[in-house]
């Protein structure tokens, strides 16, 4: 993928769940990974929600200025 891509995923899950590997073996542009508390379901609910809207606005900013 020639393009940037911004991976979220929870603290709490297994090793063999980090798709970042993966993820740098096909990007091309720039890869950012956020690593946000919680767990698959619960990343997204108070509190950790807080911090992953944070990371998800910096990441829309950034994108918004190019």
């Amino acid at each position: 993928y020639d393009g940037d891509v911004v991976l979220f995923q929870p603290v709490d899950r297994l090793d063999v769940l980090d798709t970042r590997p993966g993820w740098a073996k096909v990007v091309r542009g720039r890869l950012a990974s956020y690593e946000i508390p919680g767990e698959h379901g619960t990343m997204r609910d108070p509190p950790h929600v807080a911090e992953f809207a944070a990371r998800l606005s910096e990441e829309l900013t950034r994108a918004a200025a190019k």
